[in-house]
């Protein structure tokens, strides 16, 4: 089975600032969680309402390119990082609630993405056959030339379902410029669930540096 990554991608949060920029890129807030033991992610649930567009962005073309993305995964080296299967693009309302779901179908066992915007289906796809997720996680990602100053935002009403339970996959999630209770179980720990997890502000700048929007 060849590995792969299923998210999706809106293209366009406490402490630290994000990562230094990198080989054309840097990474932002983030959430990580995994690999599970034993078991597998056959669903996730969460939703989003996108922040304001950032300010100071690189205007000039080629602009830089802002991914505000969660994803699931099977290798949790990062190594199938490069063979991305994402929804198709599409517009959003400024204020509108965006809601997903990750799934593994098991009458296909392909990896089913849905996406809806207050309440009605916008996007589908389906997709890497077999593939079993062990990794659930999420980043703003700048690509390419600077994309501003990002304000915080939250993913909110996180579910995650396992195939079977996993009493420590709780303990597997990490924040990085990120604030969040955490997740609890109610069934021994098959079905995890997060009220919200708080993106801090992200200065997204290839010379690193701050700038505050006025």
């Amino acid at each position: 089975m060849r590995s792969s990554l299923s998210l999706v991608s809106l293209s366009m949060a406490l402490g630290a600032t994000a990562e230094p920029w990198s080989d054309g890129r840097k990474y932002g807030s983030s959430f990580y969680s995994g690999p599970t033991s034993n078991a597998y992610i056959t669903k996730a649930t969460y939703s989003v309402v996108p922040p304001d567009t950032p300010c100071n962005y690189h205007t000039e073309l080629p602009q830089g390119e802002l991914s505000l993305w969660v994803g699931v995964q099977d290798d949790p080296t990062y190594k199938d990082l490069v063979d991305m299967n994402l929804v198709q693009p599409l517009a959003i309302p400024t204020g509108s609630q965006l809601d997903f779901e990750i799934s593994v179908n098991p009458e296909t066992t392909k990896i089913d993405q849905k996406v809806w915007i207050s309440g009605t289906l916008v996007s589908s796809k389906s997709d890497s056959a077999g593939m079993e997720p062990a990794v659930f996680y999420g980043f703003n990602e700048c690509v390419d030339h600077s994309c501003g100053t990002l304000k915080a935002y939250s993913w909110s009403n996180i579910t995650v379902h396992l195939s079977d339970a996993d009493e420590n996959y709780g303990n597997t999630f990490s924040l990085f410029n990120a604030a969040s209770d955490g997740p609890t179980t109610s069934d021994g720990g098959k079905t995890w669930h997060i009220d919200s997890i708080e993106f801090a502000k992200d200065y997204l700048y290839e010379d690193d540096s701050v700038q505050e929007c006025y």
